[in-house]
């Protein structure tokens, strides 16, 4: 269950190979104010002479796609940009050439949602936050595409720990076993206060409870709520 720890963790497969610089030498390269008004490019080098970032004016504000490169050349995060605020899909990449996460960012700027995704290809998880707090409907899954959590989720920031990190909720928090069968819930209510928790399949004792309650992660359900299945002495 390691990998379930951090919902906001995973590696992807998409394969994308960038020849440095190619469109910077498109474009014409910012050199003053009325440059940036008129629409161009602003690149950043690293101290060897390679490029390491190209940033998109136009109206004297970020207009465009932003373009983030590690030192070998591959390309590691794209940001879209409309008039200085985040708008569209946001990428990031690993030293690879895989897909880490997206970022798909409202034309607001500041409510936007979480993907991040295995090393296998499979989604972790849809994280939806506003101002850099999660706020909504998350989702988790293992690496095999079972869902594995599902809940209105309220505070916790990037990176966040399920049931560990302070957050909390409204509704039902469900927790899944990984193959598909509902392990018990979290319950709160509509002022995102704690009501009760449950397993799905086994009444828990007082103890199992207490210990379930003290924290409500993805593992202690697991612990608590899995259901040992009893064996009788006549079966062959």
């Amino acid at each position: 269950m390691d990998s379930f720890k951090k919902i906001a963790i995973g590696f992807g497969l998409v394969s994308v190979i960038t020849l440095q610089g190619l469109q910077a030498n498109r474009l014409k390269e910012c050199e003053s104010d009325a440059d940036k008004a008129s629409g161009c490019v602003e690149i950043k080098y690293y101290p060897n002479g390679d490029i390491e970032r190209e940033i998109p004016w136009k109206n004297s504000e970020l207009n465009g796609v932003q373009k983030i490169y590690y030192s070998n050349g591959q390309l590691a995060k794209e940001i879209p940009w409309k008039n200085s605020k985040p708008n569209g899909t946001e990428k990031e990449y690993s030293g690879d050439g895989r897909i880490v996460s997206e970022t798909i960012y409202k034309s607001d700027g500041i409510n936007y949602v979480v993907k991040d995704y295995y090393e296998n290809g499979q989604l972790g998880a849809e994280i939806p936050y506003t101002k850099d707090s999660v706020n909504g409907i998350v989702k988790a899954y293992y690496d095999t595409g079972v869902l594995a959590f599902e809940g209105f989720v309220l505070g916790g920031s990037r990176n966040f720990t399920i049931g560990d990190d302070g957050s909390s909720g409204t509704g039902d928090h469900k927790y899944y076993s990984q193959n598909g069968k509902l392990l018990g819930i979290a319950r709160y209510d509509k002022e995102a206060r704690f009501q009760f928790v449950k397993c799905a399949e086994k009444k828990l004792s007082h103890e199992e409870a207490a210990g379930l309650k003290s924290a409500l992660t993805h593992e202690n359900f697991e612990k608590y709520c899995s259901k040992i299945e009893e064996k009788h002495g006549n079966e062959e």
